[in-house]
């Protein structure tokens, strides 16, 4: 009879990822720097689906690093304003950052 020693590990794939809205004079200049742990395609749907705004995902890269923890979007976000990228001008909280992928990739 076969035993497991250890818990096996979730399916989960957490995942940072970065879209733009297409079209949106608001949001025009700004990404949108998320974290999911399912694909990010459905986590943007889930955003924007019923609005029906037309995107474009311009970056996706796994959260985990090699050691087998993970980091979100959180932490990104705090890198992106300590090198002094904006976010959108509607809300300090928000998730959009007036920068481009390669910041964001430096960031991760």
């Amino acid at each position: 009879m076969a035993q497991e020693f250890f818990i096996q590990r979730p399916e989960v794939n957490p995942t940072i990822y970065v879209y733009k809205l297409v079209g949106v004079k608001s949001h025009e200049g700004y990404i949108k720097v998320g974290y999911t742990d399912r694909s990010a395609e459905i986590r943007i749907e889930e955003q924007i689906g019923a609005v029906h705004v037309s995107h474009e995902i311009l970056y996706q890269e796994s959260a985990m690093r090699r050691d087998g923890s993970s980091f979100t979007d959180k932490q990104v976000h705090k890198i992106l304003k300590r090198k002094g990228f904006r976010n959108l001008p509607i809300d300090k909280q928000n998730e959009w950052f007036r920068c481009d992928v390669r910041d964001v990739k430096i960031a991760i």
